[in-house]
């Protein structure tokens, strides 16, 4: 290590604002000491605890009904902020990983549904909104339908049917209702409560936190991207492993070549010859696998992409028609072929336990005995696809 390098470390561990962020990190938060504040699946359970009326923290629909006046109000949506007021949530249902959606919130007896994606670190894959909108539009046809899309900034949801809602409103919303209800409150749900409002604080792209990371980052940039470089990131080594098995499988191709760790499509080859680049992606191919990398799971999926509607609704069509008659079909489509993008096959390869405990040679001796698989199941998928 040379001198300029030592200097620039130094430089970065003296500077005041690291100490001040220091300061701020340091102060005790359970969701920190835990090293889950952007987990999703922490995310989801804790709102899952606070949306149900009968859960431990005694604020019984309070937090739902206001959530759902706060996110309806200007919405294009059927219901609107009056229509919440004046019902009871109270015997509401909130289901968790129903049917892989996120969060669920049933009211049988107002006939009204929430579904609610939840994305922390991760994007919506190609298809997945689309596949929990027709899941719950088959499930619950005469209900009011309620979709929501919660990111960190409030992102653009693909399908325009979901309410794209930011982190802050759920920090605003919890705010206002745990400053009215505060006083009601058993001492460990008002901590409880107080500590993940903070965990929220330490995540925002906006936050003090945020704004001292920047200001260090704008100052010691090449300090902190060399204690970047030197801390291995798990997913470059298992995207190698994969790309790897894609180019030294004969029958397998690249959709691009150089794909991102987060992303890696690919395809049987056969597929070229049984469908035209009609589609709209960079390759033109309609159908395509992927390796979906998150922070919370390594998964392996099959989507029909947009492209020619004759072309989209036979293969589906294959689709269905193998699940109905194979009990042990590989495809996993659900409800109707999607306007854009329909999902008909995914599995978990990596979990997010799995992720979180293991080093790269553990990860890979865990992929490994899976691929074989993956392999039986692209082979029956294409010999379905092929047939005439």
């Amino acid at each position: 290590m040379n001198s300029q390098t030592v200097a620039q470390l130094e430089a970065f561990v003296a500077d005041p604002n690291l100490k001040e962020l220091e300061q701020f990190l340091s102060a005790f938060n359970i969701f920190s000491v835990l090293s889950i504040t952007k987990k999703e699946i922490m995310h989801s359970n804790f709102l899952a605890w606070l949306f149900d009326p009968n859960e431990s923290h005694a604020l019984g629909d309070t937090f739902l009904v206001t959530f759902l006046k706060d996110i309806l109000s200007g919405s294009d949506s059927n219901l609107n902020a009056l229509d919440i007021h004046v019902k009871y949530f109270g015997d509401s249902e909130v289901r968790r990983e129903y049917q892989n959606t996120d969060l669920l919130i049933v009211n049988d007896t107002l006939r009204i549904v929430v579904c609610i994606e939840n994305k922390i670190q991760s994007r919506e894959s190609i298809g997945q909104l689309q596949s929990y909108r027709r899941m719950v539009e088959d499930e619950y046809p005469n209900y009011e339908r309620v979709f929501v899309y919660l990111t960190l900034e409030g992102d653009e949801p693909s399908d325009k049917t979901y309410i794209p809602v930011s982190y802050s409103q759920i920090i605003s919303t919890l705010g206002t209702v745990f400053n009215k209800k505060k006083s009601a409150l058993n001492s460990r749900v008002a901590s409880a409560i107080e500590q993940y409002m903070d965990a929220l604080e330490r995540i925002m792209p906006e936050s003090e936190i945020q704004q001292l990371c920047e200001a260090l980052y704008r100052k010691h940039k090449e300090a902190i991207n060399l204690i970047k470089e030197s801390i291995s990131d798990h997913r470059d080594g298992v995207r190698d492993y994969l790309v790897g098995y894609i180019e030294d499988n004969p029958n397998l191709i690249l959709d691009v070549p150089n794909p991102p760790k987060s992303s890696i499509k690919f395809l049987p080859s056969q597929f070229d010859d049984l469908y035209e680049k009609s589609g709209e992606g960079t390759s033109g191919r309609i159908l395509l696998a992927e390796f979906v990398s998150r922070s919370n799971s390594l998964n392996i999926n099959l989507t029909i992409g947009p492209g020619d509607a004759d072309v989209r609704q036979r293969i589906y069509e294959k689709v269905k028609l193998h699940q109905a008659q194979n009990e042990s079909s590989p495809f996993t489509a659900s409800g109707r072929l999607a306007e854009r993008y329909s999902r008909i096959y995914s599995q978990t390869l990596l979990t997010e336990t799995e992720l979180e405990t293991n080093e790269l040679p553990d990860l890979i001796n865990l992929l490994t005995p899976k691929m074989p698989k993956v392999s039986d199941d692209l082979s029956t998928i294409l010999a379905t696809l092929s047939e005439t």
